[in-house]
């Protein structure tokens, strides 16, 4: 009995010693205020990350989180007519981490419709459409135009929802030809811009423009123009004239004649037996018994050297271009402009003027040349990736910085702007995809180190579903394949290639050479990046 007491007494002893139980979890809690007002904010959205709970705050603009591991967090902020905001916040064991968030009420803007005004040949008067994303507050806006040949219902006006302005044009006393001007929509110091377009068509004479220049070769390529009015009869005869000589060629140029025309209707031709390496000059043409009419514009192109791919070429001397089924864009530089080679006619615009080089990829055409210093990207108004779970990129680069590379971009500026794909400070390429990796975790991380060698680098990146695959000339050296996070693009509304997304981000404007970008709404495979690499280089 003795011995037993002995025990039970040793084992209270030993329950009284133990240490108190410390909790391995934590809270975060706060308040979230109105940046101007300083009043409590209800409603709005907290979430965190990369949980991904979401709550809203109370009528007091209190919310919290509990139960949570000993991490860092990132929590975002968003309400309707305030501006998302977002910050780490590390989670101590055993304690409330208190936050304390302003949010300032966002910026009014303006959407315009439609983006551009088209009155073509007998047109005299549309609507532009002015509405505000200001919820609850009107807004004043200033319009002003470039030509005198355009003319306003009026000229500032208050918008707390929608608003319209009749839009005249005047085609008096002007001559035959297409007429460019634009509306600017002006808000608090920002200006907005409307392109409006006019044709004023000769009498009884045919209206024909020019359209765009593809798939180019060493001797041969395609163009296509637009038959906007017929005049006042049937068309007899339509199609291209052409020079190597004459910038602004005619019949008396080389020319084809595609037949006649009873409507309006685009028309497209091949041009060949074109020598090699030669800059052309190329116009649209349409004749009625009231006379021949020309374009207006010109377009120019370079064809490829011979026995080589080009610029536009696919291996050898084909005229058909490498791997070109999903092709959605593509940008070969060699007209010292940023126009898409496809039919897709998805054109970049250049930013702050840069520059191009003649030392390309295959030594023939152009490249783009963007330095970052000066702020120089390309924009393209589209996202190719849009809605997607599968597509790729194919380009090639030399001479690169930090910076970004690519960057899908949202009007906003906000968690929609991806893929992207950073060259950073420590020598690497890191490629996102989209926000639910939380900016935090790439789906591939590749040491340029190797291809900063002065040269060109030819480099793909595909996507399929959840794998991210990213190849160097020609060879993959790097997938995820177990890669879980966003890959669609999101909203992106547009691609900036180089930018620092307009200084929205902390984020350099990368310098670098650049050339032959295609986008496909595809995943490419092993062979047919071979065979891009193989054609171009």
């Amino acid at each position: 009995m003795r011995k037993f007491l002995f025990y039970i007494l040793l084992i209270s002893v030993a329950v009284s010693c133990t240490e108190p139980i410390i909790s391995t979890f934590g809270s975060i809690g706060g308040t979230v205020q109105d940046g101007e007002t300083s009043e409590f904010l209800a409603g709005v959205k907290v979430t965190i990350n990369p949980l991904g709970y979401s709550q809203v705050t109370n009528s007091d603009g209190a919310f919290q989180y509990d139960n949570l591991d000993v991490a860092e967090y990132t929590l975002i902020y968003e309400k309707t007519g305030y501006e998302t905001y977002k910050h780490k916040v590390t989670v101590k064991p055993g304690v409330v981490s208190p936050v304390q968030v302003t949010l300032n009420p966002a910026e009014a803007s303006l959407t315009i419709t439609p983006s551009v005004l088209d009155f073509g040949t007998k047109e005299s008067q549309m609507q532009l459409k002015i509405s505000t994303t200001a919820s609850g507050t009107s807004v004043s806006y200033g319009l002003t135009v470039s030509n005198d040949w355009i003319s306003l219902s009026k000229t500032s006006g208050m918008v707390s929802d929608t608003d319209y302005v009749t839009v005249v044009v005047s085609r008096a006393g002007l001559s035959p030809a297409s007429y460019d001007g634009n509306i600017f929509v002006h808000l608090e110091g920002k200006e907005l811009s409307v392109p409006v377009k006019m044709i004023v068509a000769a009498a009884g004479a045919p209206v024909v423009t020019m359209e765009t220049v593809s798939e180019v070769t060493s001797s041969s390529a395609i163009v296509s123009g637009t038959l906007k009015s017929l005049g006042d009869s049937k068309v007899s005869q339509l199609g291209f004239c052409w020079s190597a000589e004459n910038p602004s060629p005619g019949l008396s140029d080389e020319f084809n004649q595609l037949g006649d025309a009873a409507d309006v209707k685009s028309f497209s031709a091949k041009l060949s037996d074109l020598k090699s390496s030669t800059k052309y000059y190329v116009k649209a043409y349409a004749v009625n018994t009231y006379g021949t009419s020309y374009s207006d514009h010109v377009e120019t192109f370079t064809t490829s050297a011979s026995g080589g791919g080009g610029n536009d070429a696919g291996g050898d001397d084909s005229d058909k271009l490498a791997v070109p089924q999903g092709l959605v864009s593509y940008y070969t530089f060699d007209s010292s402009d940023a126009s898409d080679a496809t039919e897709n006619e998805l054109d970049g615009i250049l930013v702050n003027t840069p520059s191009f080089v003649d030392a390309t990829v295959d030594g023939t055409g152009k490249a783009l040349h963007l330095n970052g210093t000066k702020g120089q990207y390309m924009s393209i108004p589209y996202n190719v990736f849009k809605k997607l779970d599968k597509y790729s990129i194919s380009f090639w680069i030399k001479d690169f910085s930090v910076g970004v590379i690519f960057s899908g971009i949202t009007s906003d500026y906000v968690r929609s702007d991806y893929p992207r794909l950073l060259a950073t400070t420590d020598e690497t390429f890191r490629f996102y995809t989209g926000y639910d990796n939380y900016n935090t975790t790439p789906a591939f991380v590749y040491q340029y180190t190797p291809i900063q060698s002065q040269q060109w680098h030819h480099i793909a990146i595909t996507v399929n579903d959840d794998v991210r695959s990213l190849y160097v000339d020609g060879t993959k050296v790097d997938a995820n394949e177990a890669y879980v996070g966003g890959g669609n693009g999101y909203d992106a509304s547009k691609i900036f290639i180089g930018g620092n997304n307009d200084g929205k981000y902390d984020l350099d404007c990368s310098t670098m050479k650049i050339d032959n970008i295609r986008f496909y709404q595809r995943s490419l495979t092993n062979s047919e990046i071979k065979e891009i690499y193989t054609s171009e280089k």
